[in-house]
């Protein structure tokens, strides 16, 4: 299919398909990030070692 029968030049799709490939990857990080910090049984108070005055 060609895009001069949608009407819309040919960067304008491309720039449409860049940017929801930019959104799939961004969301998928986001999930490994959520998921890895659901995972993490890191204590609350790891920081709380640290300098005190």
């Amino acid at each position: 299919m060609r895009s001069r029968e949608t009407g819309a030049p040919r960067g304008v799709s491309a720039g449409i398909f860049v940017a929801l490939a930019f959104a799939a990857v961004l969301l998928g990080a986001c999930g490994v990030l959520l998921e890895s910090a659901l995972r993490a049984h890191a204590p609350v108070d790891r920081f709380g070692a640290g300098a005190r005055s």
